[in-house]
């Protein structure tokens, strides 16, 4: 097998991929080496995406939202380690909240946290909560439980004592008492993901894909000139 012509010039991915099948590497002294791009690049290229892909799922995924009752307002934001599915509190690496009201306006980024149940379910770009799961609750309080964000499926463990149906509580008793409460059923999206750019897991598939693609149309339309 000849050396690599150190005059040939690496194209681009896509345009290697879709090549790759038909045209020759050249060599020095005349020889070729059929395939070489199908054989390795392609591989080698969906085997870096998948490792990437798995990479990707143990990232940090952070949500935002925002609830309000009665006068009352919950702004928050949740980061999970980045768990597709039922959230537990485990799950759950860094949390705050504002709560506003009339009387006060207060912040906490501490102090007590519960999700139990297996009411709260996270995709890559919400947080839900099941109202009608059997005693599950998510939480958000302060230290002193007087401040927070409490919704529940109203089991035993109800943010205000056994109600037999979903509730969803605000409160801001820091400084003036202000308390706002709701019943709740079903399913709702209580926080949205930040966007961004795509995840390098995406742009490796993404790659891939258009080289196999690109291969393929260049298998269908014959050989390369």
């Amino acid at each position: 097998m000849g050396r690599i012509n150190p005059e040939f010039r690496w194209p681009t991915l896509a345009a290697a991929a879709s090549r790759c099948h038909t045209e020759p590497f050249p060599t020095v002294g005349g020889g070729v080496q059929t395939g070489v791009f199908m054989k390795f690049f392609v591989p080698a290229a969906l085997a870096a995406a998948t490792l990437l892909s798995s990479a990707a799922t143990a990232e940090a995924t952070t949500y935002a939202g925002s609830r309000s009752l009665n006068g009352v307002t919950a702004d928050y934001s949740i980061t999970t380690d980045g768990v597709m599915g039922v959230v537990s509190q485990a799950d759950i690496t860094a949390w705050s909240f504002t709560i506003s009201s009339a009387s006060a306006t207060v912040t906490h980024n501490s102090g007590f946290l519960q999700a139990l149940g297996g009411g709260l379910f996270a995709t890559p770009t919400t947080l839900t909560f099941d109202f009608d799961a059997a005693n599950a609750d998510f939480m958000l309080l302060s230290s002193a439980h007087n401040a927070g964000f409490c919704i529940d499926s109203g089991g035993p463990n109800s943010c205000i004592g056994p109600q037999g149906s979903g509730v969803e509580m605000l409160l801001n008793g820091e400084t003036g008492g202000d308390f706002a409460f709701q019943t709740q059923t079903g399913i709702q999206t209580i926080a949205t993901a930040a966007g961004g750019v795509p995840e390098p897991a995406s742009w490796a598939l993404m790659i891939a894909g258009f080289g196999l693609a690109g291969a393929a149309l260049r298998r269908r339309g014959g050989v390369f000139a």
